[in-house]
C-alpha cells in the first residue's frame, strides 16, 4: 500500500504448489465488496482500537478466524468441484 509491502511473504503450504500463497487477493475482495476484512485491517493496522468492543467483535481473534475459513473455502471449491466432475 503506498509503496510499502505489508504482510509476510507465504507459500503455498503444500507438497504441490497451489497458487494458495495468493489467496490474500480473497481479502482485499472483501474489503472492496463488504468494507470489511479483519485481516487486512490487522495487516494495514487499522483495527479500530478506539471502540473496544467493536475492536474486539468485528476485528478481533474469531473475525479473523472467520474471515481466513471463509478465504480458504472460497479457493478450494472451484477445486473440488472441477475434481467431482472429472
Amino acid at each position: 500500500m503506498s509503496g510499502e509491502k505489508i504482510g509476510d511473504e507465504l507459500t503455498d503450504n503444500a507438497y504441490k504448489d497451489d497458487g494458495y500463497r495468493f489467496h490474500d487477493v480473497f481479502h482485499s475482495a472483501y474489503v472492496a465488496i463488504l468494507g470489511w476484512s479483519p485481516v487486512i485491517r490487522k495487516l494495514l493496522k487499522r483495527k479500530r482500537k478506539s471502540k473496544p468492543l467493536v475492536d474486539e467483535v468485528e476485528d478481533g481473534g474469531r473475525a479473523g478466524v472467520i474471515d481466513e475459513a471463509i478465504s480458504a473455502i472460497v479457493f478450494i471449491t472451484p477445486a473440488n468441484t472441477l475434481s467431482l466432475r472429472v
